[in-house]
């Protein structure tokens, strides 16, 4: 049995027609499923956690993992994700049918409807890591307390956190998807955004298998710590990221004048920006940032707020995909 979430939304009209052309393909081969559409944001979450809970109520002991199928973009897994409570009780199947579809990419899933449903069919599942972001929520005359949120492709502060707001929340991108290059909201927007955004100084802690590795960095504009080697579209921050070592790879750009950040923009995105002396670039499981002053957060595209102080870590092969 397959469960599909459906934001038939998604990628401005893509979710809908690949999700048309793979009920004609289950139709055909006659598989047993059954259908869970969005009608909102949060809602995928929300189906994940309802649809899991009362499933795994009724199996016994030893049976299998449920199989959950997701036919939509990164923000869509990311509420996946996050709504499963024990992602050990899942295998998570992906049909590609957003914008950026980084996640997809990380993985080498085709955006093609057919090849992706053979993939999981195939069931030749791999298991990969997933990231986490805790922040402290300070609530007026409440006591503060660490928020979690979970992410698969990436999480950062600063410059592309700032995108993917700004992204989310534009016509532009939805235009762009219609005509085909959806991607191109992503660069102009970074364009406009590093122009006007404010730079702060970061003080990075990174906790590895030696001592910590702690950096400060003067002027800094993004810390992204990254799961897979790209975000925003296909950026490649951390080329060498693995979704299965145990790691994050962090990437950050500081103290660079805004006319040379954009000049450097292209090599970012081609991942040559590694050994430059603008970039910092270091691998661990735990890393955490303490800012001067706040800047916007993100958790696979998602808006998390504004902070000054974010840690991020890693669980090694937390979620089957299939």
């Amino acid at each position: 049995m397959y469960y599909f979430i459906v934001n038939v939304a998604g990628g401005s009209g893509t979710a809908a027609r690949n999700w048309s052309e793979l009920k004609a393909i289950l139709k055909n081969e006659q598989v047993e499923y059954k259908a869970y559409r969005t009608r909102s944001t949060g809602d995928a979450g929300e189906i994940a956690h309802r649809l899991v809970d009362e499933i795994w109520k009724k199996k016994r002991q030893g049976d299998e993992k449920i199989n959950l199928v997701v036919i939509g973009g990164d923000g869509t897994i990311n509420e996946v994700l996050n709504g499963v409570k024990h992602l050990s009780d899942v295998k998570l199947g992906i049909i590609p049918s957003g914008s950026g579809n980084d996640f997809a990419r990380g993985l080498g899933i085709s955006k093609d409807v057919k090849e992706a449903w053979e993939r999981i069919k195939a069931d030749d599942s791999k298991s990969i890591d997933i990231g986490e972001v805790i922040v402290r929520d300070a609530i007026a005359d409440v006591e503060a307390q660490d928020i979690f949120h979970r992410f698969g492709i990436s999480a950062g502060i600063g410059l592309d956190a700032i995108v993917c707001k700004k992204v989310s929340s534009t016509t532009l991108k939805s235009f762009l998807n219609k005509i085909g290059i959806g991607q191109l909201s992503y660069i102009l927007v970074t364009i406009k955004s590093l122009f006007t955004m404010k730079t702060s100084d970061m003080r990075i802690v990174i906790k590895n298998d030696a001592d910590p590795n702690v950096r400060n960095l003067k002027r800094g504009i993004f810390l992204a710590a990254m799961n897979m080697p790209a975000e925003g579209g296909g950026v490649k921050m951390s080329p060498d990221a693995k979704v299965n070592d145990g790691k994050l790879s962090v990437c950050a750009a500081f103290n660079i004048s805004k006319p040379k950040a954009l000049s450097l923009l292209p090599l970012l995105s081609a991942g040559k920006h590694v050994g430059m002396d603008e970039f910092f670039n270091a691998d661990g499981s735990e890393i955490t940032i303490t800012l001067k002053s706040p800047m916007t957060l993100h958790a696979d595209g998602e808006y998390l707020g504004e902070h000054t102080q974010v840690t991020f870590r890693i669980f090694r092969e937390e979620l089957e995909v299939m």
